[in-house]
């Protein structure tokens, strides 16, 4: 099973509502471990700051899945770091993690069936996969440490599911 039915097959177990809290658990979790490692600067907060990365990053995606977006993540992703490195947008990784925040916040008082959330939800999230991934490049965390712990992230969820947790 690759990635893709991994999360598929996660968002489909716990379901549309239990995630989006889960989103929005996780990406307070992000704000705060990004928080406490600008206050250390401490290796074990960077590490903490990554798995939150990565937390948010799968759930990030299994919405993206689950919207039936037919545009390339990565593509899409990419487009967005390239507009922000190029446009010196000023934004800074706290700023982003707060926007993100807020758009977590948003989308827990949305109905997730609304045709006109999905578009701006869907643009939205891609926004904030790619402002990960500036997080993790302006702390110079490597983008394979973070799609390592992804992967084992989905694999405990997966296992958890076969327990029947």
């Amino acid at each position: 099973m690759n990635r893709q039915n991994k999360l598929e097959k996660i968002i489909d177990h716990y379901g549309w509502s239990h995630q989006l809290r889960k989103l929005n658990e996780e990406t307070y979790e992000l704000f705060e471990a990004f928080m406490n490692y600008q206050h250390s600067g401490s290796m074990k907060n960077l590490v903490a700051l990554a798995e939150e990365i990565a937390d948010c990053k799968v759930l990030s995606s299994q919405f993206l899945l689950k919207m039936g977006n037919s545009y390339s993540v990565m593509e899409r992703v990419e487009e967005i770091k390239e507009l922000r490195h190029k446009g010196g947008c000023g934004y800074s990784a706290t700023i982003m993690l707060l926007e993100f925040y807020e758009f977590a916040q948003e989308v827990m008082r949305i109905r997730h069936d609304a045709q006109d959330y999905y578009g701006w939800a869907v643009e939205k999230l891609y926004t904030y996969i790619a402002s990960y991934e500036l997080l993790a490049e302006e702390l110079h965390i490597d983008e394979a440490v973070i799609e390592d712990v992804m992967d084992k992230k989905i694999e405990r969820q997966i296992e958890r599911i076969k327990k029947g947790e």
